[in-house]
This record gives structure tokens, C-alpha cells and sequence, in this order.
């Protein structure tokens, strides 16, 4: 008689309290491996494509290409199927999410720091003779002509308007730019150009990357633009002509594309830790259908 005695695991039983975090453990520890590693990798590379890639592409690509050797030489071998579709899951997303990035914000903020810089440019100026150029100050009687503007829209509106100055004639070597930020003819208000200081601009990188195959560039969209403005206003356009974002103090313009790519960066990692655990815990369950319990 008596109350009976717990059982003893040192004595070949279990407690019910050891057998629930045994459970718990080998549920949780996988799960967390599962999320944090392909997260790291993907925040790791998603960084190396934003500061690296611009002047060490080849580095980028060749880490790249190591981190899926290591996948497919060590972790599949071994059996861990669930972390190596994660890894490349992973790796995949880096090229697309940091292609995005160096495309949209370190292309131009690399043009705006590398690129020449001319002062006191005449908008009559052969746009050819400025190729090189990655910031425009223009005179004093410089001004964007928002009567003339057009905005161009396939998906996003493509806006552009003549940069011109007391002599100019119809001849249109330089042209102010922006996306969503006009209407369809003779107002614009992209950037800066409603600025009565501003008299500078950034220049559009014209740059060809592998995404312009699925997608259109933005200076090839203001090219369309241009053409429906020298067309709708009996305009003469350079064949070369140059595009810029609109602006009082360059300098200002080029740290925000690098801050926004910084910005970009960071929700771009926070949100994958979302996809991450889910994709995780997706595996987890698929792995282990009948539950911790056989």
C-alpha cells in the first residue's frame, strides 16, 4: 500500500515531464537550425551584392557558386534534403533580391560618386559632349519646362520634360525625369523641378544589366517618353540625349540612393526571416509526418 513512487529514469522509466521536453526539444532545435541558417546566408549575400558587387562582382559570383558546392558536396550527401532546398531557396533569392538592389539604387549612386561632374552646363549644350557625366549644375536661367512634359505609361508613368534656357530653341539636349510624378501632358512635379533653386540634376544610369531581358529600364522607358514629347510638341531631340533627376543639391540625391538601399536591405532581411520560419516549419512538418510520438 502507499502512494506509488515515481519512475525513475536512472532505473529504466521515464517521467512524463522528461518524455514532454525530450518532445519538445527535438521539435524546437531543428526549427530553429532550419530558419536561422538560410536566413544568415541570404542576409549574408542580399549585403554582399549591395556594398561588393559593383567593384567585385567576380568575388560575389564566386562565393556564390562555393556556397552551393558546399550545398550539394556536403549537406545533400549527408541526407539533410529539407536544409539544402532551404539553402538554395536562399541562394536563388540573394541573386534576384541583390540584382534588384545594385540595379535600382548602386548603379546610379555609383554613377552619381564615379562619374564626372560638370558645372555651369548650357542646356544647349551637346548632350554627347557629357557622356561621362554623373551630376549637371546648368546656368542660371535653366528650368525644367513642365509645359512640355509628357508622361509615358506602361505599368508606372514614365515622365520627362525638355531642360531649357532663355535661347534655347526646339532643339532638346537634356531632359528632367522621374516615374509617377506627372500627368499625361504639361505638368510634372518629379523630384525638384517645381524648385525655383534647383538648377542641377543627377544623371539616369544608362547601364545594361541581365533584368533589362524581362523588364525595361527606366532611361529606355524616358527614350519612349522623349519621342511622344518631340512628336507632341514639334520638338528636335539629340539622339543621344541625357536624362536627370531634377535636383538642388546632387550631392543630397546621391547619399539617398544609398540610403534607400540601406532601407531596402533591411526590410528585405526582416521579411525573409518571416518567409524563412515558414518555410522551416513547413519542412519540419513534412519530414516527420506521424509527430514526435512514433
Amino acid at each position: 500500500m502507499g502512494a506509488e513512487a515515481p519512475t525513475d529514469p536512472e532505473h529504466g522509466g521515464s517521467s512524463p515531464t522528461a518524455k514532454r521536453g525530450s518532445t519538445a526539444n527535438k521539435s524546437y532545435s531543428p526549427m530553429v537550425f532550419l530558419t536561422l541558417i538560410p536566413w544568415l546566408v541570404f542576409g549574408l549575400f542580399t549585403l554582399m551584392w549591395l556594398l561588393l558587387y559593383h567593384h567585385a562582382a567576380i568575388f560575389v559570383w564566386a562565393a556564390l557558386l562555393a556556397g552551393v558546392g558546399i550545398v550539394f558536396a556536403n549537406v545533400w550527401p549527408r541526407g539533410q534534403y529539407g536544409l539544402a532546398i532551404l539553402l538554395i531557396i536562399s541562394f536563388v533569392l540573394s541573386v534576384v533580391i541583390g540584382t534588384y538592389m545594385h540595379h535600382t539604387y548602386m548603379e546610379p549612386y555609383w554613377a552619381c560618386r564615379e562619374n564626372r561632374e560638370y558645372n555651369n552646363i548650357v542646356p544647349t549644350e551637346p548632350a554627347a559632349s557629357h557622356s561621362d557625366a554623373g551630376k549637371i549644375s546648368f546656368t542660371a536661367d535653366s528650368r525644367v519646362d513642365v509645359l512640355k512634359s509628357v508622361g509615358y505609361k506602361l505599368g508606372s508613368t514614365y515622365c520627362v520634360a525638355p531642360v531649357m534656357d532663355d535661347n534655347s530653341g526646339s532643339r532638346v539636349e537634356y531632359w528632367a525625369a522621374g516615374v509617377d510624378c506627372c500627368a499625361s501632358r504639361e505638368d510634372m512635379w518629379c523630384d525638384e523641378v517645381r524648385v525655383e533653386s534647383a538648377r542641377s540634376g543627377v544623371v539616369v544610369a544608362s547601364q545594361e544589366t541581365w533584368m533589362d531581358q524581362f523588364v525595361y529600364s527606366d532611361r529606355a522607358m524616358f527614350v519612349k517618353a522623349a519621342r511622344v514629347a518631340t512628336a507632341q510638341y514639334d520638338l528636335a531631340a539629340a539622339e543621344e540625349p541625357i536624362f536627370v533627376r531634377w535636383v538642388a543639391r546632387p550631392d543630397l540625391a546621391q547619399t539617398e540612393y544609398f540610403t534607400h538601399g540601406g532601407i531596402f536591405w533591411v526590410v528585405a532581411v526582416l521579411i525573409y526571416l518571416v518567409v524563412s520560419i515558414v518555410l522551416a516549419f513547413v519542412v519540419v512538418e513534412a519530414s516527420d509526418p506521424k509527430g514526435a510520438e512514433g
